[in-house]
């Protein structure tokens, strides 16, 4: 066999392994990116969700601190209507959360 032949074969044969390799990392690829996506659409939004949530709760206990340490009605109830606020703005976020719980530890 020629050398020419021979170096023509090698070039075929690492041209085919580097089809098969490519071939593998794309599927490999594709397996990574659609995890990324569930991260992306499931992950991502509840995590931001959650932490409103927790802000909101700690706003609530805020204002309802306020409203007993109150000295004046009026100081009264203005933190009894900024606590409702609060809590009706609770209420619509744990609303949102509740699309994302989907499995049955999460429900509880």
């Amino acid at each position: 066999m020629r050398l020419s032949t021979r170096l023509l074969a090698s070039f075929v044969v690492v041209g085919a392994i580097t089809a098969l390799l490519g071939n593998f990392a794309l599927a490999r690829l594709t397996t990574v990116h659609e995890a990324a996506e569930v991260v992306d659409h499931d992950v991502l939004p509840s995590s931001g969700l959650l932490a409103a949530m927790n802000a909101a709760v700690a706003k609530i206990r805020m204002a309802e601190i306020e409203e007993v340490l109150s000295t004046t009605g009026a100081q009264r109830r203005w933190y009894a209507r900024d606590t409702r606020v609060l809590k009706s703005a609770l209420a619509h976020e744990r609303s949102l959360y509740a699309s994302f719980v989907d499995t049955p530890r999460e429900t509880a």
